[in-house]
């Protein structure tokens, strides 16, 4: 199990080039135009270059950016921007002389969690452990300051130094090298503790759907038929994307589910949820205004409420018509 922290050099794949910057340091000086900026195009998601031409406001696609400004094929431009179509997965914009996504340079995230998905990632995977020999788990444990008392408590300690001997021993690397045993489920905790934060956003999508449903039976006896039938169709335009999110999570905690089946293909089942990481964080961001939009509403029958359950369902029908489907692009 080597270091899952080397330093990746970064590659175009369309054009197997390698970069080894680790800053968007363009030498054109377009690039530097102040306010200059990528960003992706509203309606059709393409990489673009939005930059203020004149009085015009122009957001030029990618090719027509290396044509109008003669950015040669396989020139140092020409690889950053093709790294650019791939941090716009983890940044709405990109500036001149930004920072490169960590993602796409060791496969760390390039953003933070709170101290408690820490804790809570952690005492999950300590719990487990300390079931691993003698049975038993900790579903129902609660919050993630009860899982915290848990895991302190004496006699889970003991089943932790018991459990982690033994694995210790399973893998191979003897008793006296069994604190390693816990120095990789450390690991894997902070990388999972990710999923966690992204699980707490996506209660707010649940918080969403679930006041569409309240909606549904406020509205149940109205004579306005044609606006029951719109709060149907976005309910059923939701579904897809929510089942699709509750796979994600579920994958991802399929993969600590044996323990000692986690620690011997350690680097496979990181680069899982770190794949998965930034699959849920890029397809909860396209959330983030409909999100903030449903805070604090209560569901009652109000001109404003029907406005926002229009909004959503243009919102639901651009993003998640049943001929989309989401693909989880790989990382090199």
């Amino acid at each position: 199990m080597g270091s899952l922290h080397k330093m990746r050099s970064l590659k175009d794949e369309s054009r197997g080039k390698r970069c080894e910057s680790t800053h968007f340091d363009f030498d054109h000086k377009v690039f530097a135009i102040r306010n200059a900026y990528f960003g992706l195009a509203e309606d059709t998601k393409e990489p673009v270059f939005r930059v203020l031409l004149g009085e015009l406001l122009t957001a030029l696609p990618l090719r027509r950016l290396r044509d109008d400004f003669d950015i040669l094929p396989e020139s140092h431009d020409d690889e950053l921007l093709g790294i650019v179509e791939s941090g716009l997965r983890f940044a709405k914009e990109i500036r001149h002389k930004d920072s490169i996504p960590s993602e796409l340079l060791d496969g760390s995230a390039s953003w933070s969690v709170e101290e408690k998905h820490r804790v809570l990632a952690l005492c999950r995977l300590l719990l487990k452990v300390s079931f691993w020999l003698k049975g038993g788990d900790a579903k129902n444990a609660g919050d993630w300051q009860r899982l915290k008392a848990l895991t302190q408590l004496p006699e889970t300690q003991q089943r932790i130094e018991e459990a982690t001997a033994e694995i210790a021993d399973m893998l191979g690397i003897g008793f006296a090298r069994r604190r390693e045993v816990l120095d990789w489920i450390e690991e894997y905790g902070r990388e999972t503790a990710y999923i966690e934060a992204l699980r707490d956003r996506f209660l707010l999508v649940k918080q969403i759907v679930a006041k569409l449903g309240e909606f549904g039976h406020l509205y149940s006896g109205s004579n306005d038929k044609t606006f029951r039938e719109e709060i149907a169709r976005v309910q059923t335009l939701l579904s897809n994307p929510a089942a699709q999110f509750e796979a994600s999570f579920a994958a991802v905690d399929a993969q600590s589910s044996n323990v000692l089946d986690l620690l011997k293909r350690f680097e496979e089942k990181v680069n899982f949820v770190r794949d998965t990481r930034d699959d849920l964080h890029t397809r909860l961001r396209d959330w983030d205004d409909i999100i903030a939009e449903w805070d604090g509403v209560t569901p009652h029958r109000s001109p404003e409420a029907e406005a926002l359950i229009r909004h959503t369902y243009g919102f639901a029908a651009r993003n998640f018509s049943q001929t989309r489907s989401w693909t989880r692009t790989k990382r090199s």
